[in-house]
């Protein structure tokens, strides 16, 4: 009078998928993008589903290899249902990366800030001023920005300015950050 039963347990058939992405980063440093196959009910699924990768941003790319190699587009295959690799942009605002695949067409977007200052570059118009304005201008605007190794804009990068040689004086106009 004893029961036996036989259990087969079956995994759920992926229907879609999801990506993963933080919500922020800095240009150019990677962040972990993965995926993870879904079944119907939204629950992980096993899958071999292959994804081609790109990003809406120009500057954006992807790493397979640990971030030795960069390429704008990629294809990754699934691996019991996820993949993982790494992604950067290197200008700032809103980065959004593309997928698709037979799992559907997910996306996910981040929020790029600038690096760490790296350059201060600046221009004079006009270039030359005289001390006399009988002889050309006596006054020049200069305009002065601070940018990451990326070419961004750093907001709340300070500058300080002085007159090295001939005279004259400094005077703020404007100040952007």
């Amino acid at each position: 009078s004893g029961f036996n039963a036989a259990v087969k347990v079956v995994r759920s058939i992926a229907s879609s998928a999801a990506l993963f992405l933080p919500s922020s980063g800095v240009a150019g440093a990677p962040l972990l993008l993965s995926a993870t196959a879904l079944d119907s009910g939204g629950e992980p699924a096993s899958s071999t589903a292959v994804f081609s990768l790109s990003s809406a941003s120009t500057s954006g790319a992807f790493s397979q290899d640990n971030g030795y190699s960069w390429a704008s587009t990629t294809t990754v295959a699934m691996t019991s249902g996820a993949f993982s690799l790494l992604y950067r942009d290197t200008k700032t605002g809103t980065s959004t990366v593309l997928a698709s695949s037979s799992l559907g067409s997910p996306s996910k977007s981040t929020s790029i800030v600038a690096a760490a200052a790296a350059r201060v570059s600046g221009t004079a118009s006009p270039v030359a001023v005289f001390n006399n304005a009988v002889d050309g201008p006596n006054t020049s605007t200069l305009s002065i920005w601070v940018v990451d190794d990326w070419g961004n804009p750093v907001v709340g990068a300070s500058v300080g300015l002085t007159v090295a040689a001939g005279g004259g004086n400094l005077s703020l106009l404007t100040a952007l950050t």
